[in-house]
């Protein structure tokens, strides 16, 4: 029984770490196509939602994600994950060279306050967003460039 619990906790481990991996490699790669065979190899084959994004879904681990994408460039990957598989998610974020900036609360769209975590990696921001005890969001993005006003005279 106890190397049953074992195995399943170093399984559970390995999805977040799965996760982190993936959505580093989507962002930093930046093209639609190295996303879509990023996917391919994790198992995660993206198909065309109804809303014209890709994206790819599992019930059992629950995992959803869906890519934000204009033209041949990934701007966002999102993951709703199930607690399968994000348990032990900041660690591998560590582990990956990301820090913890900030830690607060965002409204989201449909009005509910929510615990995030912002992430840093370079160029890339990983926010992890607790939906409830069970659910997480985990959102990687590029970094905005930081633009300078132009005066005139």
């Amino acid at each position: 029984m106890i190397m049953t619990v074992i195995v399943c906790s170093l399984s559970a481990w390995s999805q977040s770490s799965m996760i982190v991996e993936l959505g580093t490699e989507v962002i930093e790669n930046n093209s639609f196509s190295s996303a879509y065979e990023n996917f391919r190899k994790h198992g995660m084959p993206l198909h065309e939602m109804p809303s014209g994004k890709y994206g790819y879904m599992s019930e059992r681990p629950l995992l959803m994600a869906v890519l934000d994408e204009t033209g041949s460039e990934v701007n966002e990957v999102d993951f709703l994950c199930g607690a399968a598989m994000w348990w032990g998610i900041d660690s591998h974020l560590e582990e990956n060279g990301y820090s913890l900036t900030k830690e607060g609360y965002t409204t989201l769209g449909n009005g509910a306050s929510v615990s995030q975590k912002t992430f840093l990696k370079g160029n890339i921001i990983c926010l992890v967003q607790t939906l409830d005890n069970d659910m997480k969001q985990v959102i990687f993005k590029r970094k905005p460039t930081s633009q300078k006003k132009r005066t005139t005279r």
